[in-house]
């Protein structure tokens, strides 16, 4: 079996800092499994280094185990912390409850 590495952190990023908000929403669908309730975890998270090109925004709907869908963004700080507030009021904000698979793959997730 192959040992798999921890990633190394960069030297000169000291600190990773993130910025996440989520909630759990009801689904109609299996996510292998749900969480409890028949639900799923949505969240939207910006990391932020001192240097722009490990800066990312993920948005991402998880069920209770290794199913889930995201989407990723990189750009610049700038860019980043509009993307995270236009996928913050565009589509965690207003998530349909219950919602389904088929929704978040039609908004461009795809299988994480």
């Amino acid at each position: 079996m192959r040992k798999i590495k921890k990633p190394k952190k960069s030297r000169k990023c000291k600190e990773d800092v993130v910025d996440q908000v989520e909630k759990f929403i009801t689904t109609t669908d299996d996510w292998c499994p749900n969480y409890e309730g028949d639900k799923v975890r949505i969240f939207v998270l910006r990391n932020k280094y001192k240097e722009d090109k490990f800066n990312f925004v993920r948005i991402a709907v998880w069920g209770n185990d290794d199913l889930g869908l995201e989407m990723d963004f990189k750009g610049t700080s700038e860019e980043n912390e509009l993307k995270f507030i236009e996928w913050k009021e565009t589509i965690f904000d207003k998530v349909p409850e219950p919602c389904t698979m088929e929704y978040f793959r039609k908004l461009g997730f795809y299988n994480a």
